[in-house]
């Protein structure tokens, strides 16, 4: 399973849209068009170095989303 990154335009205006869990990008651009979403493309990493992760301060209402 990959995860596909998508976006969707509501009033003029892009916004990130929500991920799709799909095995191909042809499954992926499916779903996409079902729900009105345009598929940029897939995560294939995330570089904890750009979150500055040792620079947060924790503590007891900290949320992570």
């Amino acid at each position: 399973m990959k995860i596909w990154i998508t976006s969707f335009v509501f009033e003029d205006k892009e916004y990130s849209g929500p991920n799709v869990f799909a095995s191909s990008k042809k499954k992926a651009q499916l779903l996409c068009n079902i729900q009105g979403l345009t598929l940029e493309g897939e995560l294939t990493g995330i570089d904890e170095d750009l979150f500055y992760l040792d620079a947060l301060e924790i503590d007891e209402n900290t949320v992570y989303h």
